[in-house]
């Protein structure tokens, strides 16, 4: 893993007057979940995307590949959800950037706080139950082998996997096509032992499928590169 996924935010996006306006705007009786997805916010997510897409080296917070946003919109992620702790839905401490599906796989229902009746948002590793991208070195929780598969090295690592679908195949495939963009085909008999090996095999949730994304994607390139 390289410094470029290997980061820590090392500063959160600090409020300015024109965001607290649109805050106050979207909120005027206090935070309601709902108000996030209120026009007046536009801008100010806008913002934050972009000063964390800038901090996260344009990486997913939880898969930490780089987020095509041509693909997919990329989210202004809440780390512990806004539905679950309202009054932290403008805290930018709890915000991050993260690619869809991961946001997705994530939702807002499994449990993020070692004390879900916590009052205040923590600012202490030991708070959460995932990795967080302003607290914790990923690379201390979560080993990529061979630069394509997730495999927990810690509990909170472990539970990132878990909560996150990082085992999902076609996140694999698409870790492992960069890794045949760079190193040509010659690469796929090893992803392909990589996938077989007993100790890895959890690591995948559909085996056959990212075998065969595998295949497509190996053959693509010897039809580009002939």
């Amino acid at each position: 893993m390289n410094q470029l996924d290997d980061f820590i935010i090392d500063s959160p996006y600090v409020l300015t007057e024109i965001d607290n306006l649109a805050i106050a705007q979207a909120s005027p009786n206090g935070n309601n979940y709902k108000d996030w997805e209120k026009s007046c916010l536009a801008d100010f997510k806008d913002r934050i995307r972009t000063y964390y897409k800038k901090k996260q080296n344009r990486r997913c917070a939880y898969c930490r590949t780089i987020v095509r946003e041509s693909q997919a919109s990329a989210e202004v992620e809440h780390i512990v959800p806004k539905s679950k702790r309202e009054g932290w839905m403008y805290k930018t401490f709890n915000m991050c950037y993260s690619c869809k599906l991961c946001n997705t796989n994530k939702g807002y229902q499994k449990p993020i706080l070692t004390n879900e009746n916590i009052e205040d948002l923590p600012h202490e590793s030991r708070e959460y139950l995932l990795i967080h991208p302003h607290i914790d070195r990923y690379s201390e929780h979560i080993e990529i082998v061979g630069n394509i598969l997730y495999k927990g090295i810690s509990d909170k690592g472990k539970n990132t996997i878990s909560i996150c679908g990082l085992n999902r195949y076609d996140l694999a495939a698409e870790r492992a096509e960069d890794v045949i963009r760079t190193n040509g085909p010659k690469s796929e008999g090893y992803l392909l032992a990589l996938i077989d090996a007993d100790n890895n095999r959890c690591l995948v949730n559909v085996i056959s499928k990212y075998k065969k994304c595998i295949h497509n994607i190996c053959e693509e390139y010897k039809a580009l590169n002939e």
